[in-house]
């Protein structure tokens, strides 16, 4: 018996062992994924917000409060999509590289001024 159940706790294990996911910790997550996840969201959620209104607005005109119920329910599970997709916007534009112009003094005709000059920025947020 205790053969039999050392075995099965055994095969348990390797079983659990093979099923598990494969973990890329070299795959990252550029700006372009960030924008294309939000983008996808925004649309869900458009399409759950308009879904949703549409549904509440035939099931109060015909009277059918399921219906109106669920159209509800949808419109307000628009609002997890519409926060996601404002954060992977946020995390996109974090990442972003550009041009920008920036200040430093120097002296001219004996006082201080600030001159312009462009530079290139790199934002990486950790």
């Amino acid at each position: 018996m205790k053969k039999i159940i050392a075995f099965v706790i055994l095969l348990t294990i390797a079983k659990m062992n093979c099923f598990s996911q494969q973990s890329d910790s070299l795959k990252s997550i550029s700006k372009t994924d960030y924008l294309r996840k939000g983008k996808i969201q925004k649309t869900a959620a458009w399409v759950l917000l308009g879904g949703g209104i549409v549904m509440a607005v035939i099931g109060v005109s015909e009277f059918e409060p399921l219906l109106a119920t669920a159209g509800v329910l949808a419109a307000a599970g628009s609002i997890p999509f519409f926060i996601a997709s404002g954060k992977n916007k946020k995390k996109a534009r974090s990442m972003s590289t550009g041009f920008k112009m920036e200040n430093a003094p120097s002296i001219q005709r004996a006082s201080l001024v600030n001159r312009s000059y462009p530079a290139v920025s790199i934002k990486l947020s950790l």
